[in-house]
């Protein structure tokens, strides 16, 4: 049975999802031009709408099954999600944590992302999750839940690092909406999702199936991950390739 200081080492070792070095788009976007970083943040944007979502399709198998310290967890970073647990300032008090995101990029750079196509692989993405949510197994759903939370701090440090750098080559100050959406996740939601749900899924994790179960969503779920960064790191470098 493994202990989730295992599993956070398992997810930086293995997995490209969250690694600086091995993440394609962490590790290529100074390359990136202006367009390729338009489409990479137009994809993110669905990430960041498609999480309350994620998590509400989880809550039905986690409630079935009795898994209620986890279901309530999830519930809970639900609402801070979509503005409704007081903890935003009240600049963005009841907004959504998507809708601040995308005011950001509205203000900045004049680009609407609410409509924004999904690619190719962001759709295969969004499918994989959605379809761990919905297993039978309540500990696979709560393992596919935790590594969402748990690659959320480094993603976000990584992801405001290439905007910064974005911003500062094209002199645009980063409005106070993409600071707050960042920084607020960095500085304290994402750390209190992660360790609020750990302490949740240490209640209801019984038995060494469930915790095999739930090594096996926590593993499925980087490797869409993974496998999702690597897509959109493809599709950019195929925007660049001309046709023949």
């Amino acid at each position: 049975m493994k202990s989730f200081e295992e599993l956070y080492q398992i997810m930086v070792s293995e997995y490209i999802a969250v690694n600086e070095d091995t993440n394609p788009v962490f590790a290529n976007s100074n390359d990136y031009e202006n367009e390729d970083l338009i489409f990479l943040f137009s994809q993110y944007g669905w990430f960041s709408k498609k999480i309350t979502s994620f998590f509400l399709e989880g809550l039905h198998v986690l409630q079935y099954n009795r898994w209620d310290n986890v279901s309530a967890e999830l519930m809970h970073n639900v609402l801070e999600e979509l503005g409704e647990d007081g903890v935003l300032s009240n600049d963005f008090r009841k907004r959504t944590h998507f809708v601040i995101f995308r005011n950001g990029f509205i203000k900045s750079i004049k680009r609407d992302f609410h409509l924004s196509p999904q690619s190719e692989y962001t759709i295969e993405f969004i499918n994989k999750i959605f379809s761990l949510m919905n297993s039978w197994s309540p500990a696979v759903v709560a393992g596919t839940a935790y590594a969402l939370e748990t690659t959320a701090l480094k993603e976000l440090q990584a992801v405001y690092s290439i905007l910064n750098k974005w911003y500062d080559r094209i002199d645009v100050v980063v409005p106070k909406e993409l600071k707050y959406y960042f920084e607020s996740h960095i500085g304290e939601i994402e750390i209190g999702h992660e360790a609020r749900l750990r302490e949740a899924c240490l209640i209801d994790i019984n038995s060494d199936y469930d915790m095999h179960e739930f090594e096996k969503g926590f593993r499925l779920a980087l490797n869409a991950l993974s496998d999702w960064w690597i897509g959109l790191d493809f599709e950019i470098k195929m925007r660049k390739k001309p046709l023949n």
